[in-house]
């Protein structure tokens, strides 16, 4: 018993951790540096000296450095994609019987593409029946077109249409800004560098602080997929598995009875005692309702 108490304590703690990040970016999207202090990176911040006026004034669309090429070809990119329709209206819903039959129908590319997507997301899009592609369809999840549509489309243009307030394109640009972050950290520990060391680099502290800048648009979403993406956020960004959990439970008290199995393989998968599921499920109930969400019409 003493162990499950114990247990207990540790998601607690980091669960408030998580939910007061979740809280703070559930704020209208603001500046960059404003989102990284929320997400817990402002220690890294100020322990780059010579860097904090340059972090400060860090904004993914209004850099105040001197324009450079690869700057102006963003820039074009971005003014493309305001222009164009959003990525719910480009694309349409491929139906099909289950996910594996979807992704026979699309060319290997494409088929490895949502692969990939749904193995980020614990089968997030892996439907088993027509219902339930419906049901995903209705809840706002990002369909296999938009997946593959964002695809092709640059980190600048996604920012563009999610900062126009495209909620497909805001959960597809945080997919790509931790894309960012997971292949730098991975090159980076390669070369030897420790995962204490990375804090000191800048490349990968911009890659987290535009992560943390796109979390802030999907943390006001309702749609379950938005805890899907929180706990990768979390283990993504700061291998946090508390905040894994939490982003599982948020799916999960959203209508995602998927999310709630996926959180219980996770559990026995990390050694976790299952006992303390329920203490879980009854500290996230009370900081959302501490919240006062509100209801779904």
């Amino acid at each position: 018993m003493s162990r499950v108490f114990v247990l207990v304590i540790g998601f607690v703690s980091g669960m408030t951790v998580g939910w007061l990040l979740f809280d703070l970016a559930r704020a209208p999207a603001q500046e960059p540096q404003e989102s990284a202090a929320s997400a817990g990176l402002a220690p890294e911040i100020e322990r780059n000296e010579g860097r904090d006026r340059q972090l400060a004034s860090y904004r993914p669309d209004n850099r105040s450095e001197k324009l450079t090429e690869q700057d102006q070809l963003q820039d074009i990119e971005a003014e493309r994609a305001s222009e164009s329709s959003t990525l719910a209206v480009q694309s349409y819903a491929v139906r099909t019987q289950d996910f594996g039959k979807l992704l026979s129908a699309y060319d290997t590319v494409s088929a490895r593409t949502l692969e990939k997507f749904n193995e980020r997301y614990a089968d997030a899009i892996a439907f088993r029946t027509e219902g339930e592609f419906q049901w995903m369809e209705e809840q706002g999840f990002p369909l296999p077109e938009e997946i593959l549509a964002a695809a092709q489309m640059s980190l600048s243009e996604l920012r563009s249409l999610a900062e126009n307030g495209d909620q497909k394109a805001q959960f597809l640009y945080l997919d790509r800004a931790l894309e960012k972050v997971r292949d730098l950290r991975d090159s980076y520990l390669r070369s030897g560098i420790s995962p204490e060391g990375l804090r000191e680099i800048p490349e990968y502290g911009d890659a987290l602080i535009e992560a943390a800048y796109a979390k802030g648009f999907v943390s006001k979403s309702e749609s379950p997929f938005a805890g899907y993406l929180m706990a990768e956020f979390s283990r993504a960004a700061f291998a946090n598995q508390y905040g894994y959990m939490a982003g599982l439970l948020y799916a999960s008290d959203r209508g995602d009875a998927r999310a709630h199995t996926k959180l219980r393989s996770f559990v026995r998968e990390q050694g976790i005692c299952e006992e303390t599921l329920p203490a879980m499920g009854m500290y996230a109930a009370l900081l959302e309702t501490s919240r006062s969400r509100p209801e779904n019409p």
